[in-house]
């Protein structure tokens, strides 16, 4: 009657908190699974008694079922983080908590908790993200540039194999802004980070520096050539009207070019001669 009443306990407690609770046997296939996993997670419990945990869910650079065994669990709350996929097929995340379940003649198996955090990271992925992207036009930002920069500096561009950092500045901009207001000045932004994203390769970068300026960092070139070509690209795209709000908005482009090794070897020197 104590055990009956204290799994009852334990039963009311399981769908009264926000978390799912599951347990295991030794070989970690799971034997019970609260009545909040399916609202969580959108998987039916009936579909995942008998199946193992690590097909359920995974943790970055450690194997569940090594965590779990780990020696000095008993008695210890140890959190891991791990990742899952809904029903749905949406990546979730959540933090999971284990203790053994010990009888008499040893281990029989594990229960555990998983509360969902995935709210919390897509925020602070989104944190992250921001403080790294300029909020306007989505592209990065001069965080996000410098560390961009330094990374492919570090990869030792040659003079045969150059890196090139364009600094372009619009112009004619401010006019805009005086003519046609704010909007339409953010508008002409966010289209002339389209054209640029498109002038160039998936690995190469455009950035907004802030205001009407961009960088530009072009790597692995194998012909100067190609710098004045793209240079005269971008000149002729940013010079083509920008349709606004029915308006034709027509500016222009100057860019200052400077090249890894021959003008510096390190953001800061290129940074200043461009």
């Amino acid at each position: 009657l104590a055990l009956t009443a204290s799994e009852r306990r334990f039963r009311d407690v399981a769908e009264a908190t926000t978390d799912w609770i599951w347990e295991t046997d030794t070989e970690l296939r799971f034997t019970w699974l609260s009545e909040r996993f399916p609202g969580i997670t959108g998987h039916s419990i009936s579909a995942w008694i008998g199946r193992p945990l690590s097909e359920l869910m995974e943790a970055e650079n450690q194997s569940l079922a090594e965590w779990i065994t780990l020696p000095g669990q008993t008695g210890h709350r140890r959190l891991l983080h791990c990742r899952y996929l809904s029903a749905m097929g949406h990546q979730r995340y959540c933090h999971i908590a284990i203790k053994p379940v010990i009888a008499p003649e040893g281990i029989t198996g594990y229960r555990g908790t998983a509360t969902d955090v995935t709210l919390e990271v897509e925020a602070q992925a989104r944190v992250e993200y921001l403080s790294r992207h300029d909020d306007l036009t989505g592209l990065p930002n001069r965080v996000r540039m410098r560390e961009f920069l330094e990374g492919k500096l570090r990869a030792q561009p040659t003079q045969m194999h150059p890196l090139a950092m364009l600094s372009l500045d619009l112009d004619k901009f401010k006019p805009v802004n005086d003519l046609f207001g704010h909007s339409a000045g953010d508008s002409v932004l966010h289209e002339v980070s389209t054209r640029l994203r498109d002038c160039i390769r998936d690995y190469d970068l455009v950035a907004r520096q802030g205001g009407d300026e961009f960088i530009l960092i072009i790597s692995d070139i194998h012909d100067r050539k190609y710098v004045d070509t793209l240079c005269e690209r971008i000149i002729a795209e940013l010079t083509r009207p920008f349709l606004i709000n029915g308006n034709e908005i027509v500016i222009g482009a100057s860019i200052g070019v400077a090249i890894a090794p021959h003008d510096g070897v390190d953001a800061s020197e290129l940074l200043r001669f461009s």
